[in-house]
């Protein structure tokens, strides 16, 4: 008797797993997702840092044709880092028109809904939707911080998400507000250079990034890596690169062959789109392997050339006070470059750049590459290939 109440449970549990998985099954191979751009409505958002003020898109799309009805909410206490809005409410409805898409369909329906744990929006589509785009929502970075959002699926549960969004945001750089970092930003960074007395809530007019009371170097580094965003660079992972930097020996080849215990002169190269341009670089030469050899990242004194090191900066025209050149900060015994260029009316020059020396110490191959701090230009980085023999 107890093992035929086991094998009636088992199959009771048996049909009604069938069951379940019968009544889902319009969802078994299909899919409704989120996607994120930037203000563009075109640039994919890949989950880098955004900084305070920054605007995405999020879009709301599946493959399916069945009804379907979900929501997006920022959640738990930081929702307030972060706005969530819609498009086009009419008040007589409670409907967030516009952003319900024309694939939706006619009776698709969008409402905002906020209590003390989310806020957000539920969203209802037709009866039989098209499978393309269906929602869309804007998102803006308010302050500094870590929130979360929240994508619900209601046919598998109103109150917990199916999978979170989440979002890192950082001090801005655009400190005029006009939607780019670039040269003016910049002037407004070096006019507070090394003021000692930024305070809440201005923080010399955000200059002061890192919000430790002086406008610094650690400050220029954060403002770096957000350097043209929105202004000339290409936002993207498309089409040709905006700026190529290679690793190569004072004949330009980026594959070479030198003896153990000797060391030769290599050089980061750049070359620019001339629709481009950059006032910049902050740039890493890193080794796949310390043992075989070494990299000279001890810098030459500026002010009593040629001093102890071998590594230099020789970018033109460049505003040499805030030039960085000695160790990484990113890999032990790898060599880090910083340079910027106040001029408003030329950009760096293209070729040699920045110099080092390297030794082979044993006998093997060695890749020295290039690691980019730049998020907002489209880079292509080329490594050198150096093969080490006994002399």
């Amino acid at each position: 008797m107890e093992d035929g109440a086991l094998m009636h449970k088992f199959r009771d549990n048996l049909a009604l797993i069938i069951i379940t998985l019968f009544y889902f099954c319009s969802h078994c191979f299909s899919a409704v997702n989120v996607k994120i751009f930037h203000d563009d409505g075109i640039t994919p958002y890949s989950g880098q840092s955004i900084m305070v003020g920054t605007d995405l898109i999020v879009v709301v799309n599946s493959d399916q044709t069945q009804p379907w009805s979900g929501g997006l909410f920022l959640e738990g206490e930081k929702r307030g880092l972060a706005s969530l809005t819609g498009r086009n409410y009419d008040p007589n409805t409670e409907d967030w028109a516009g952003s319900h898409l024309i694939a939706a369909g006619p009776g698709a329906l969008v409402q905002s809904y906020k209590d003390s744990a989310i806020w957000g929006f539920d969203l209802f589509t037709d009866t039989s939707p098209a499978p393309t785009d269906w929602f869309v929502l804007d998102y803006k970075a308010i302050d500094v911080g870590d929130p979360n959002m929240g994508f619900y699926d209601y046919s598998v549960s109103w109150e917990v998400p199916g999978s979170y969004l989440d979002f890192k945001h950082v001090a801005t750089r655009d400190f005029n507000m006009d939607k780019k970092v670039d040269i003016k930003d910049f002037s407004i960074l070096q006019k507070h250079w090394l003021s000692n007395q930024c305070v809440t809530p201005q923080w010399c007019e955000s200059t002061d990034i890192n919000r430790d009371g002086i406008v610094n170097v650690d400050d220029l580094l954060l403002f770096e890596t957000f350097w043209l965003f929105g202004a000339g660079g290409a936002n993207s992972n498309q089409g040709p690169p905006d700026v190529t930097y290679s690793l190569v020996d004072n004949v330009g080849a980026n594959e070479i062959t030198m003896n153990v215990g000797s060391t030769v002169t290599l050089y980061v190269d750049m070359q620019t789109d001339p629709n481009v341009g950059t006032n910049s670089f902050h740039l890493d030469v890193v080794s796949n392997n310390y043992n075989l050899g070494s990299i000279d990242n001890t810098a030459i004194d500026p002010n009593s050339p040629p001093g102890p090191g071998t590594a230099r900066i020789l970018a033109q025209p460049r505003t040499s006070t805030f030039d960085y050149w000695g160790p990484s900060t990113i890999s032990t015994g790898g060599l880090e470059f910083l340079a910027i260029n106040t001029n408003l009316t030329n950009t760096m020059n293209d070729g040699n750049i920045a110099s080092f020396e390297y030794t082979a110490n044993q006998v093997g191959d060695v890749e020295l590459s290039i690691i980019s701090s730049n998020y907002f230009l489209v880079e292509k980085l080329n490594k050198i290939i150096i093969h080490q023999v006994v002399p």
